[in-house]
C-alpha cells in the first residue's frame, strides 16, 4: 500500500477505506502552538501561520491534524455573544445568544460558509481547515 498524507489517512477512515497507518491525534490543537514555540494569542486567527505550523508539527512527530489548529469558540462571536481571549489559551464564551426558549425559533443563525456573515467563524475554523488544505495538498 502506498504512503498517505494526513488528508488522505484521514479520508480514507472517514470513507470506511483501510488506511496505510492508523491516524495519530494525540494531543489538543493548542499543543501544537506551544510545542512549536508560540502563544496562542500570536496563532488564534491567523489561517496561514496555522496551517504551516501544523504541518511542521505532523513531519516532525508523525501525526495527523489535518484541520490546522482551531479556536472553536470563535464562532459564538458572529452572533454577537461575548468570547474571551486570553493570552494563551483557547477562547471561553462568557454570555449566552439564546436568553430565553422561544430564542432558538425567533433569533437568526448565521450562515458559515457566507463570509460576509461569518468572519470569526472562519478567521477561527473554516479558513484554518481551507489553508492546512493547500498547506498539505
Amino acid at each position: 500500500m502506498k504512503a498517505l498524507s494526513n488528508v488522505e489517512r484521514l479520508e480514507a477512515v472517514v470513507n470506511g477505506e483501510q488506511p496505510d497507518r492508523v491516524p495519530v491525534h494525540d494531543l489538543a490543537c493548542i499543543a501544537i502552538s506551544k510545542a512549536m514555540g508560540y502563544q496562542w494569542k500570536d496563532l488564534r486567527f491567523e489561517p496561514v501561520k496555522c496551517a504551516k505550523i501544523t504541518n511542521e508539527f505532523n513531519k516532525l512527530t508523525g501525526s495527523d491534524f489535518c484541520f490546522g489548529m482551531l479556536e472553536t469558540p470563535a464562532m459564538f462571536k458572529d452572533l454577537g455573544v461575548d468570547v474571551s481571549a486570553p493570552d494563551d489559551n483557547y477562547g471561553n464564551v462568557m454570555s449566552t445568544y439564546f436568553k430565553e426558549p422561544e430564542d432558538v425559533d425567533r433569533l437568526e443563525m448565521y450562515d458559515p460558509m457566507n463570509p460576509k456573515e461569518s468572519q470569526w467563524a472562519r478567521k477561527g475554523l473554516i479558513d484554518k481547515i481551507l489553508e492546512y488544505r493547500k498547506v498539505n495538498d
